[in-house]
């Protein structure tokens, strides 16, 4: 039941930020597909090299991989965020 609210709240969330950015007009399909592809990237990346990481240092240090594997995704999605964010700022002006 709790997985099943969270999904809504998800897809209310993703409908409203779609349909404020269409208002916006700041919505574009092609820089949802790279948005996207970047973060399932980063994702693939980030998981692959948790998973090594972890095996190599083992069980012992789960803290220590657990707080790179946060700090790569936090790293990821804010180069993300800023790569994207001067793609829009060049298109407009």
């Amino acid at each position: 039941m709790t997985k099943s609210i969270i999904l809504l709240l998800v897809i209310s969330a993703g409908i409203s930020a779609y349909l404020k950015a269409r208002q916006d007009a700041m919505w574009s399909w092609s820089s949802f597909a790279k948005t996207v592809l970047c973060l399932l990237v980063i994702g693939g990346t980030i998981g692959f090299l948790g998973v090594w990481i972890g095996r190599l240092l083992g069980p012992e240090c789960a803290l220590v991989t657990t707080i790179g594997i946060v700090a790569g995704i936090v790293v990821g999605v804010a180069v993300l965020t800023v790569w994207m964010r001067g793609k829009k700022g060049r298109s407009r002006g």
